[in-house]
Order: structure tokens, then C-alpha cells, then sequence
């Protein structure tokens, strides 16, 4: 249990798609620090770095003398309890697995910076942008898998209580792996899935196309 005082004039991010919700919130001025890994959008690079979201530099945070350190549920619990005996506040947003968690989010975040309304304005905001999307999307038998990493280390994909396998179905496609719950999959049951389309971040691209199993997926062979 939590006590904010007073709305936070420095806010240190340790969790990427909170430091985006703080832009979409135009607070950025608050920020003072940020993991590695906050690289969106790309202003955010200029916020000095205090280490991973998961192993967090301790005397890098203190030495901005944060108001609030917003975390995501990576964070180190060591160094989580070094920041709580300085006197300084964390607060955990867990992630979202559906839209309206995301909203969700949106809000908590807005009400933890003190500007509630603003939360309440870009939630209403973004409603308004998906109930129109829904309106328009089509219904379709177009499957699309979405790949987080794949090799020898493991298949990772959205499942159906993810967020991003919940964007998928409001698209109006069907989320090829919407058999499982959770992120962990395998190249035997996406082979087997064998979806019309992929999605996949630039740096693993070149990696996934020409890795076997996966080169001999349709949605590679064919270019989607």
C-alpha cells in the first residue's frame, strides 16, 4: 500500500511502455530517468539511463533524487527494497493483457503523476479511435502469428490472454496461437499453425527467413 502525497514533479521510468504513456501524456518534463530499454518514442533516448528494467543501477536513481520510481514487476527486489530504505517511493504497474487493461493503465499511471485528467482525456481519446476500428475491421480468416523470439533459446508468441493477441482479434484476423495462454509456443505447433501472416521485429528478420523451420512457413515463402 501506497501514499502519494503530492503529485510528483521527478518520475524516474523502468518500464518502457509506461515511459510511453508518460508521453502520450505530454509529462515528459517530469522524467529525469529511464531503463535501456525506454527507447520510445525517440525524445525518450535524451532521459539519462539508470540501468535494465531488471537490474537497475541503485545509486543512479538515487543520485536523481526521484519523487516516484514507476517499475514494472522485473524489477529487482533487492534493489527495490535499497530504494525503499533511502526513502524513496517505487511503484509497480504490472502489464496489461488486454486493451482495456491497457486503458487501465493508461489511468493508474495518470493518477500516480498527478494529472488525472489527462489520463481520463487520452482513455476517451483512444476509445473512440478503437470503437471505430472495430466498426470498420473485418471479419476474416486471414491468421497472423506474432513472433517474439524463436531458435534454440525458445518460441515466444502472443497467446490469447495477451495484449498483443488481443489486438490481433480486434483487427478482425485470427491470432494463430490462439490455442495457448501465455508466451511460450514451439516451431512444431507454429508449423503446424503455418499462418498467412507474420509479424516480427527488423532485427530478427533476416534471421527468422532464412532459419529452417521457419523458412519453410507459407507466410515466408510467400513474403507476408
Amino acid at each position: 500500500e501506497i501514499t502519494i502525497e503530492a503529485a510528483p514533479d521527478t518520475v524516474i521510468c523502468m518500464s518502457p511502455s509506461v515511459t510511453e504513456i508518460v508521453y502520450a501524456l505530454d509529462a515528459e518534463e517530469k522524467l529525469v530517468g529511464r531503463a535501456d530499454s525506454c527507447d520510445y518514442p525517440e525524445d525518450a533516448l535524451s532521459i539519462e539511463s539508470v540501468g535494465t528494467d531488471n537490474n537497475p543501477d541503485v545509486d543512479a536513481i538515487a543520485s536523481l533524487e526521484p519523487d516516484i520510481v514507476i517499475a514494472s514487476t522485473l524489477f529487482s527486489a533487492d534493489a527495490y527494497g535499497e530504494l525503499v530504505e533511502q526513502g524513496i517511493t517505487v511503484v509497480f504497474i504490472n502489464d496489461a493483457n488486454s486493451i482495456g487493461g491497457m486503458f487501465n493503465t493508461i489511468k493508474d499511471v495518470a493518477d500516480i503523476i498527478g494529472v488525472h485528467e489527462d489520463g481520463e482525456a487520452l482513455v476517451e481519446e483512444l476509445q473512440t479511435e478503437l470503437d471505430e476500428l472495430w466498426i470498420s475491421a473485418p471479419n476474416t480468416e486471414i491468421s497472423v502469428y506474432y513472433c517474439r523470439a524463436y531458435g534454440e533459446y525458445g518460441d515466444y508468441t502472443a497467446g490469447n490472454n495477451t495484449l498483443v493477441g488481443n489486438i490481433i482479434t480486434a483487427s478482425g484476423a485470427i491470432n494463430a496461437a490462439s490455442d495457448v495462454s501465455g508466451w511460450i509456443y514451439s516451431a512444431d505447433e507454429l508449423m503446424e499453425a503455418d499462418p498467412d501472416y507474420i509479424l516480427i521485429d527488423e532485427p530478427n528478420y533476416d534471421g527468422f527467413v532464412s532459419t529452417e523451420p521457419y523458412a519453410s512457413l507459407t507466410a515466408v515463402r510467400e513474403g507476408r
